[in-house]
């Protein structure tokens, strides 16, 4: 396997981080999703991603919006194969460890509900199919988007 040059990845994910469309605030206040925070070497972690996917899959034409968040210290590449091999369906960004300390994320798992800007509720550690689906039906019910 050959060694990637640390230079011409940052590059890389330079170059791809400026292809995104980042939301405008007016965006970010009208939207109410869900942020999920994670690690590659966090198991429960690896374990919820197949079922967050079925579910983002199921909802997201009825107006689901998921993110991951990865707070891997070493970088993007750190999460990026798990994301390829799950075939994760929503995007996942990367915050490492100043991300983790700016949103006060103690344990993760864990799943923000966020409404018009403002984290409404936080879920921890790793939950079943059924009790995430309650909890994204109810968030989308809310905000009649079911």
């Amino acid at each position: 396997m050959a060694k990637t040059n640390p230079f011409q990845f940052i590059q890389q994910v330079r170059s791809e981080v400026s292809k995104v469309v980042w939301p405008t605030r007016r965006e970010v206040l009208l939207t109410t999703g869900m942020v999920v925070a994670m690690a590659a070497w966090c198991a429960p972690c690896r374990e919820e991603l197949p079922t967050l996917g079925n579910l983002y899959r199921k909802y997201k034409d009825k107006g689901l919006n998921m993110v991951g968040l990865s707070l891997d210290v070493g970088g993007p590449g750190v999460i990026q194969p798990i994301v390829d091999r799950m075939e994760v369906p929503f995007p996942v960004f990367w915050g490492g460890d100043k991300m983790a300390f700016r949103y006060r994320i103690s344990a993760i798992p864990l799943i923000m509900i966020v409404h018009k800007g403002e984290v409404m509720e936080k879920i921890i550690g790793q939950r079943s199919e059924s009790f995430l689906e309650e909890k994204v039906t109810a968030m989308l019910t809310k905000c009649n988007a079911l």
